[in-house]
């Protein structure tokens, strides 16, 4: 048992793609955000990786409220081939000649899964690549002790230092998280409010990481700053007036230079004693 053929329409990075597969070997080629790994992501649901997808957040201009949606470059682009079924936007078709429905399950919420109708059970195998996995995780509680430079270098080097050297006794955070846990932090600490003094250290720490990230993104993109709103977010002069199959991989490209930020601690820590922040 194997696959024939994966189409996609209107989902994510895609707009319509059919790909054929080999009988032996089918190689994906593209630039990063391209959608490679959205690809691989879907085959390997058959090899028991379920992975979760992030919706597109839209804030309401009437309420102010974030709206989440799992498939918003249809709705803006209008596509209407899967008429009678509003939450399909693929096909996978098998070497037996059956063909599975991809389904989108709707979701209140920042993640949301891809249900596959009829699923085939395939014997294989999912090498993931050399980075972290992304795995989602919402920052639910504040840190409220002050958090240097250094202290936050440490906590991710930590955190991936004990998941290779104690696998299968330990749990660790996804790099993102760590992160995002720091970044917030700082806003919220240096800003200050009617309780709290305002704390130029950590105001410094967090408008110096954004203006790493001003200058490690592409012009193009038009990066303003990190906002929160019901999660850690970019805020791009192109990103509001953009769909979100290009929406998703300026997101993408934010969550993979924070999980390889993370990645080049832990082997920085391995070459040169000495931290980098």
């Amino acid at each position: 048992m194997g696959f024939r053929k994966l189409s996609i329409t209107g989902w994510k990075q895609f707009d319509e793609i059919d790909l054929d597969f080999h009988d032996r070997l089918t190689i994906l080629t593209g630039a990063n955000g391209s959608g490679k790994t959205t690809l691989l992501n879907l085959l390997a649901r058959h090899f028991g990786w379920n992975f979760t997808e992030l919706s597109t957040p839209v804030k309401d201009k009437s309420s102010g409220a974030i709206k989440w949606f799992q498939n918003l470059f249809k709705k803006i682009s209008g596509h209407n081939d899967t008429v009678g079924n509003p939450n399909k936007m693929g096909e996978i078709h098998y070497d037996n000649g059956l063909i599975s429905n991809l389904l989108l399950d709707p979701s209140d919420g920042p993640q949301y899964q891809i249900r596959i109708e009829r699923q085939q059970s395939i014997n294989g195998l999912n090498i993931v690549s050399h980075r972290d996995i992304f795995r989602y995780q919402r920052v639910d509680n504040i840190p409220t002790a002050k958090r240097s430079r250094k202290q936050a270098y440490q906590i991710v080097l930590n955190n991936n230092a004990n998941y290779y050297t104690q696998a299968g006794h330990y749990h660790r955070q996804n790099v993102n998280f760590s992160i995002k846990e720091t970044l917030l932090g700082w806003a919220i600490g240096g800003e200050g409010n009617s309780y709290v003094e305002p704390d130029a250290e950590l105001m410094r720490n967090f408008e110096d990481f954004q203006s790493i990230l001003g200058i490690l993104f592409p012009k193009s993109i038009g990066f303003k700053n990190i906002i929160h709103e019901e999660d850690v977010m970019m805020n791009s002069v192109i990103i509001d007036n953009l769909t979100s199959r290009y929406q998703n991989g300026i997101r993408k490209n934010l969550r993979l230079l924070l999980t390889s930020l993370g990645n080049y601690i832990t082997l920085q820590r391995q070459v040169k004693n000495t931290p980098f922040l």
